[in-house]
């Protein structure tokens, strides 16, 4: 995810904010750091936007547990 569908989705852009849905929904997660970037501050009271920030973080933070819980294994 880059920060442009995110900052589109911020200005109410339906296409950019479409986009930014199906990048989180298909497990993009590159630069998912930028959510907190400061040109969105305005969207931390948006209820759309936190529950796709919230699902985006739980799924982050799944990928960290199973990462963390499996770092030793043996390589198959």
């Amino acid at each position: 995810m880059t920060l442009t569908p995110l900052i589109c989705h911020s200005k109410r852009d339906r296409p950019a904010a479409i986009a930014a849905r199906e990048a989180i929904d298909s497990g993009l997660r590159e630069d998912w750091w930028r959510t907190r970037h400061p040109l969105l501050d305005h969207m931390r009271e948006e209820p759309e936007w936190n529950a796709m920030i919230g699902e985006l973080e739980a799924d982050i933070s799944r990928q960290r547990e199973w990462f963390f819980k499996h770092r030793d294994d043996p390589l198959r």
